[in-house]
């Protein structure tokens, strides 16, 4: 099964996929777009009165300039839709880290964690580190490199997680819990047919 994706700018996806040690490994992953940093692409809808004041053969970015990916997944794969607020403030290792802490802690071979909570425990570690001043956050890291030598801490931005687990063919949603199915993954004639989507956000 292949998990389509259409995504512009600076938002993204990620997808996690349990690794021989039991854990878990980031398989794949979206780049964001931009023009240049802190420029990303971006969808806007002008009024007429703005329209006709942007300079002539400007032109704004539509749904055409998305990034198309085809991911390849499976049962037990877990898939994060985020914003970019979410990725400014946590490096990919630190992503990581906290979803094989969340697997560790419930037990994933009784049951795949609650994406409610994951997604909710992923928005909150974000939010605590935009809040810090002296972190070395990714977006820290990028402003010094895009000339402020001075700048530390955090960023202060929308913070959106989505999580979903890719379950077998046979799943139902609608009958069985998804804390139920993870010991039921059939490695044979599976498709993407995704739990309930969890979102927690921070503005």
């Amino acid at each position: 099964p292949v998990l389509d994706v259409a995504n512009l700018g600076d938002s993204g996806v990620m997808v996690f996929r349990r690794d021989p040690a039991g854990g878990f490994e980031l398989a794949a992953r979206s780049a964001p777009q931009q023009y240049q940093w802190n420029f990303p692409f971006q969808l806007t809808r002008l009024p007429k009165s703005l329209r006709v004041k942007l300079a002539r053969g400007l032109d704004m970015d539509d749904a055409t300039d998305a990034a198309c990916y085809q991911f390849p997944v499976s049962p037990g794969d877990l898939v994060l839709v985020f914003t970019d607020g979410f990725t400014d403030n946590l490096r990919d290792d630190e992503i990581l880290s906290l979803v094989r802490s969340a697997s560790r802690r419930v037990g994933f071979a009784a049951a795949p964690p609650d994406p409610g909570r994951l997604a909710r425990e992923l928005a909150a570690a974000a939010r605590a580190r935009a809040d810090d001043p002296e972190l070395d956050t990714p977006f820290a890291v990028e402003a010094r490199d895009n000339g402020m030598p001075a700048f530390r801490g955090g960023k202060l931005d929308d913070i959106s997680v989505v999580a979903a687990w890719v379950m077998p063919a046979a799943y139902s949603a609608t009958s069985t819990p998804c804390g139920e199915v993870a010991s039921q993954f059939p490695m044979d004639d599976i498709s993407m047919t995704p739990t309930p989507l969890h979102r927690e956000a921070f503005e």
